[in-house]
């Protein structure tokens, strides 16, 4: 039996047409937000790789501004993998450059491992998360595991291979 028989003809058609609009409204909205954190996300990544090339955050401001647009980004869109780990990256810096309080360091790892549950096949956030774990707790079953889970997912990955190395010395 199809739908049409219950309702009525005059009835159907806008109903369909409505809850056609209605989903594509939604839609919208959803991909507008997406949207807009992929474009916020451009200004963390380029703070990051400017970082990683001076060795440094330049000042505290940086820092700080770094941390409003990735909280931004994180909360337009909270299930994206991606975002989850440049967070955790971005309050990993601030620690290491002595802009935040060595206690973050717990939410970093909370941040890492949130990434590894939203993409547990790659590699970047678990070999993170293996040093990290090894400057926190030293070279534990659970270093090793994240180690082992980073190798698993990207053996030949430069990030991997570092993640060896520091976890070697």
């Amino acid at each position: 039996m199809a739908i049409t028989e219950y309702l009525n003809p005059r009835i159907a058609k806008p109903v369909a047409i409505g809850l056609l609009l209605f989903i594509t409204l939604v839609m919208m909205v959803q991909l507008y937000q997406r949207g807009n954190a992929n474009a916020w996300y451009y200004q963390v990544e380029y703070a990051l790789n400017d970082w990683s090339a001076a060795g440094a955050i330049p000042n505290e401001q940086a820092y700080q501004d770094t941390v409003a647009v990735i909280d931004k980004v994180v909360a337009l869109d909270p299930s994206h993998p991606h975002y989850a780990h440049m967070k955790g990256r971005v309050l990993h810096w601030g620690v290491n450059g002595g802009f935040d309080d060595p206690a973050v360091l717990a939410e970093v790892k909370n941040w890492y491992v949130k990434a590894t549950e939203l993409r547990p096949t790659w590699p970047d956030p678990w070999a993170d998360l293996a040093i990290l774990n090894h400057y926190i707790e030293g070279n534990t079953p659970e270093t090793q595991f994240y180690l082992a889970q980073a190798q698993a997912a990207g053996p030949y990955i430069a990030i991997v291979l570092n993640a060896e190395r520091a976890l070697k010395e």
